[in-house]
């Protein structure tokens, strides 16, 4: 059987043919002329006894040379035919037969090859147009990207282009002749369906389909099927069409899951402005109660009893405050002391609480590189991370198992990025840890992240231990990757940014000891009423003099009005009609260089950050005691009498 991918000669070859040189076409038609006198004179004997006998040779050289040449040539070999016959067979020296008939034969004869020409030469432009359609159409189907296959009426393989076997991994050696490889077992029923529809002259199109390549694995196609008819009109092959649609079915799953991984973004930046507000409204609440429970611990020496109830509400107090500490973690709001550390050195800490976490039936495993890069982070909410994800290890090896503790050094390239949608170019610090516990299912592991959300029962999780991980590593600058597999155990990998080698750690601020105030007055704005007259009486109580205002405007108004008295500002940072901030502005519109304190029930960090530098500026975060408030407002003082 002829080969399938068409005989390899290339259609420039036939176009080279159809397309020669005119001086060739015209040399061929001259040298065909002589050709055919030649061989009359040397076959004069037979031809004596023939009158039509000399107009043979030149016949064929007439038809020749109009199927090489086309309709020029062949009128030039027709001129040349008919004056060597007449002067030189008819009438000249090596005249062969001469008679009153003559002249009308060459006349015929001319007429004969005039037509034979027209014929001769519009039969071989059909043939060339109809070559070089059968030309482009070899090479669209050679170099197309689709699989393009013809199938006999029984099923089997006449024409199998580059990209079938691209597609699919069977050569056109391996498939000719033979039935559809590619249809698996399962698959053959509609199959065939289809090839029915077409032999009954149906067409189709954009059927899609799961086969299989060479080798077993599957694919997903697009498939069309159509009719080939032959002279007599009726089908004789089948086209197919295919199409593969692996690349687009990846990218449509990788699609669906940045979409995903959006919403995830968008439902965790979303709760975690809830969560910081919330922890900003608690954080007036407990300033309030500890305040004032400090307050009266400090009058009532010799009521025992009370001392006790006032000792568990401040206990409480510092309790709930914790907990607006995780929150604000979650939220991305937690103050943070980031300074140059190994990651080694954090672990190496931990372990020695490791005990108090998990049980004696689990088997701690520490891998940890030798030479570990140094990252810029906060060593306190690093031991925070390891803790949360240690006692999430311990909670899923109900009867025992493995905990693994590793770090690494590793770098990711643009390449990897690419083919991981998660991942940033850089280099960074790995951190994993992993149990060998019960694992998770999908829906589990894809909402571990949300606040509040746990599978233990009830009183036994808060469900912010991993919210709170993926806060501070987010705050961190750093990426967090979980994997886990049901029944073999969960591995948490934490990728932190490798420090800067300049970078100097953060020292920490000496606060000094003096509380006591010398009746300076203070100008206080706090919105929550509460807290106002909280701050107010902790403040008179030690020494200040206090004007309290309820908002922004009325703070500036104030200022306005006391403004050779005020010795120190504290702002609320949020506030209605007018926020700290813009109050701040406005005092410092006046001229003034009054300090500032600004409280904020977020984080001091987040706060820092939204204030114009100035070196009389300090921020203080909710909740704070009556010995922070009056250290932080003895320090401003004492620093600007300096």
């Amino acid at each position: 059987m002829r080969s399938t991918m068409y005989a390899q000669t290339t259609p420039e070859t036939y176009i080279q043919k159809a397309t020669a040189s005119p001086l060739r076409r015209y040399g061929v038609a001259v040298w065909l002329g002589l050709l055919a006198l030649l061989l009359t004179l040397l076959l004069q004997q037979p031809m004596q006894q023939n009158p039509q006998s000399p107009f043979l040779l030149f016949f064929a050289a007439v038809l020749v040379s109009a199927w090489y040449g086309g309709l020029g040539p062949a009128l030039l070999t027709i001129v040349l035919s008919v004056v060597a016959c007449y002067y030189l067979l008819l009438s000249g020296v090596y005249s062969l037969v001469f008679d009153l008939d003559s002249p009308l034969r060459l006349g015929i004869f001319a007429l004969m090859a005039l037509l034979i020409s027209f014929l001769a030469s519009a039969r071989k432009r059909a043939e060339d147009a109809l070559l070089e359609s059968n030309n482009k159409v070899h090479v669209i189907i050679q170099a197309s990207p689709l699989a393009i296959i013809t199938l006999d009426l029984s099923g089997n393989i006449k024409m199998w282009n580059p990209a079938a076997e691209r597609i699919f991994g069977w050569s056109g050696a391996e498939t000719l002749g033979h039935p559809v490889p590619f249809v698996p077992a399962e698959k053959q029923a509609e199959f065939e369906t289809l090839r029915q529809r077409v032999l009954h002259g149906e067409a189709f199109a954009g059927v899609e389909m799961c086969l299989q390549r060479h080798g077993g694995s599957s694919i997903d196609i697009n498939i069309s099927m159509a009719p080939m008819c032959g002279a007599g009109g009726s089908i004789s092959n089948i086209l197919t069409v295919i199409a593969d649609l692996t690349e687009h079915k990846q990218a449509e799953v990788q699609r669906k899951h940045l979409e995903e991984q959006l919403l995830q973004v968008q439902k965790m930046e979303s709760i975690g402005t809830l969560a910081g507000g919330v922890a900003h409204d608690f954080n007036n609440l407990l300033t309030v109660i500890m305040g004032y429970a400090q307050l009266s611990r400090a009058q009532l020496r010799t009521e025992e009893a009370l001392q006790e109830y006032l000792a568990n509400i401040e206990s409480a107090v510092k309790y709930a405050a914790s907990l607006t500490h995780q929150l604000l973690a979650f939220s991305h709001r937690q103050l943070l002391k980031r300074k140059t550390i190994s990651l080694n050195d954090t672990i190496d800490n931990f372990m020695k609480m490791i005990s108090r976490i998990i049980g004696a039936d689990v088997e701690v495993r520490l891998l940890t590189a030798p030479n570990l890069s140094p990252v810029f982070a906060d060593p306190t909410q690093m031991e925070q991370v390891l803790m949360n994800l240690v006692a999430n290890a311990r909670d899923a090896m109900h009867g025992g198992g493995q905990l693994i503790i590793e770090t690494h050094n590793v770098e990711f390239d643009d390449a990897y990025c690419r083919e991981h949608q998660w991942a940033k170019a850089g280099e960074y610090v790995q951190l994993t840890v992993s149990d060998t516990g019960c694992g998770m299912e999908a829906e589990v592991e894809r909402r571990i992240f949300e606040p509040f959300f746990t599978t233990k029962e009830r009183g036994k999780g808060t469900g912010l231990g991993l919210s709170v991980v993926y806060g501070i590593i987010k705050q961190h600058d750093g990426l967090m990757q979980v994997h886990s597999q049901l029944g073999e155990g969960t591995s948490f990998r934490i990728y932190l940014p490798v420090a800067q080698k300049n970078v100097e750690a953060t020292p920490e601020p000496i606060e000094p000891s003096v509380l006591r105030g010398g009746g300076e007055t203070i100008l206080l704005a706090e919105d929550d009423e509460a807290l106002g007259e909280l701050a107010r009486n902790i403040l008179t109580g030690l020494g200040y003099s206090v004007l309290l205002a309820r908002d922004g405007q009325e703070a500036v108004e104030m200022f306005t009005s006391h403004r050779e008295r005020v010795d120190l500002v504290i702002l609320d940072f949020a506030m209605p009609h007018m926020g700290g901030r813009e109050a701040y502005e406005r005092i410092r519109g006046m001229g003034s260089d009054v300090s500032v304190l600004f409280a904020t029930g977020y984080s001091a960090e987040m706060a820092q950050a939204t204030i114009l530098e100035d070196g009389d500026v300090r921020v203080m975060q909710k909740p704070y005691s009556v010995n922070e408030l009056g250290r932080k407002v003895r320090n401003l003082l004492d620093e600007v009498n300096r």
